[in-house]
């Protein structure tokens, strides 16, 4: 997203006129409008976890098609970096802003829901703002230089968020709290949540224990 935002400036490092990068960087954010659009159906359709690794999938593809076109000096190489831009910008739009909302306002737990979402959101805004100040350096032609083939660079962190991403995001469709504080609680695999069964504590809230405490 880093490099999505100074989109415009990172095309005319990468090569591109500075004509034509306004209007390339434009149209990216009707695609992006339009992705978001398509994931109002999707995400919930197909489930938060599925777009999220699907997304930084064909976000990892993208940006290795930027990456490798940016290896060679052509007029028609600069215009390929511009399209898997807006490719990346497409892909990212499709699953990764839509799904990180609202599995992040469903996995924590009722009662640290403030807080938890609070310490990520806030985790992930300095994140940002990290990417955002130091990312313009690694294409300038007066800094490091990479231009297009930064590419290669955010392959590389999209392939390790990938991994993380499996490992640690469950799939929270169809699920209550009580469902999820259930599969927590049995240190349930998050790529196990889809098919793990909960219908053992289904009349648990209907039936308090004996102190008169309810049973979350």
């Amino acid at each position: 997203m880093a490099v999505l935002t100074n989109g415009a400036y990172f095309l005319i490092m990468a090569g591109m006129s500075a004509q034509y990068s306004p209007m390339v960087n434009l149209i990216g954010v009707a695609s992006h409008m339009v992705s978001n659009a398509i994931s109002w159906y999707t995400v919930p359709r197909f489930g938060r976890r599925t777009m999220v690794l699907l997304s930084i999938s064909l976000d990892i593809l993208g940006c290795a098609s930027m990456g490798i076109p940016a290896c060679f000096l052509s007029q028609a190489t600069q215009w390929y970096v511009g399209a898997a831009l807006l490719i990346f910008g497409f892909f990212n739009s499709l699953g990764i802003p839509s799904a990180v909302p609202v599995i992040a306002s469903e996995i924590s737990t009722v009662r640290l829901r403030a807080k938890t979402a609070g310490i990520g959101f806030g985790a992930q805004c300095i994140g940002a703002w990290v990417f955002s100040f130091y990312t313009p350096y690694l294409y300038k032609t007066d800094q490091v230089n990479w231009k297009g083939k930064i590419g290669f660079f955010f392959a590389a962190l999209g392939a390790v968020g990938y991994v993380i991403s499996w490992l640690t995001v469950p799939e929270t469709k169809g699920r209550s709290f009580l469902d999820l504080d259930f599969l927590f609680g049995e240190k349930v695999k998050a790529r196990a949540f889809r098919k793990t069964a909960v219908s053992s504590i289904d009349n648990d809230v209907d039936n308090p224990k004996e102190d008169g405490k309810e049973s979350f």
